[in-house]
């Protein structure tokens, strides 16, 4: 595997320390991640109070980083604002009513919805001037303003090492 957020929340491992069954891979799980990220991001906004989370809360391992973001969001005396969107019309209707709750930041948790409409966002949050903060560089490729994250090519990568490994060990395997 490679590039998935929650591996026992989807059901392929039991846990994270032992796996168990055939596979192996890499996650870009971290429950760290969204705390540094509001960190940089308060360095931006230094007086930060409000930030908009986008986030799809029926995505595996989307409740978990959410609830991860509160509670870095607490330690920084910010308030979060939830913007749940399961698809690209709520991602359009949740950006256009932004401005009622006025955050000064937009906050994105990493989502294949949210990766595959990263134009759409980074485009409503320069037009908007509102700063934000993404989990991938491909973000700021859209023109998105920064991101801290994993590297998803990198990620690739380094699980295409796994898939040759576990090749070669079953050439070996199969010799007389």
């Amino acid at each position: 595997m490679a590039g998935v957020t929650d591996p026992v929340g989807v059901g392929f491992v039991t846990s994270l320390a032992r796996p168990g069954g055939n596979i192996t891979g890499l996650t870009h799980l971290s429950p760290d991640l969204s705390g540094k990220r509001l960190e940089l991001l308060k360095e931006v906004v230094p007086r930060l109070l409000r930030v908009a989370v986008l986030w799809n809360p029926n995505h595996p391992g989307q409740p978990a980083a959410f609830k991860d973001t509160q509670v870095a969001a607490q330690a920084l005396k910010v308030t979060l604002i939830s913007m749940e969107a399961r698809n690209r019309e709520e991602i359009e209707k949740v950006l256009s009513g932004i401005g009622k709750e006025r955050p000064q930041a937009l906050f994105e948790l990493p989502d294949p919805l949210t990766v595959f409409n990263r134009q759409l966002i980074t485009e409503f949050a320069a037009k908007h001037k509102v700063p934000a903060m993404y989990s991938f560089r491909e973000y700021v490729d859209a023109g998105g303003l920064m991101s801290y994250g994993t590297s998803f090519p990198d990620l690739f990568r380094r699980a295409a090492t796994y898939v040759d490994k576990s090749s070669r060990e079953r050439s070996l395997l199969s010799c007389p």
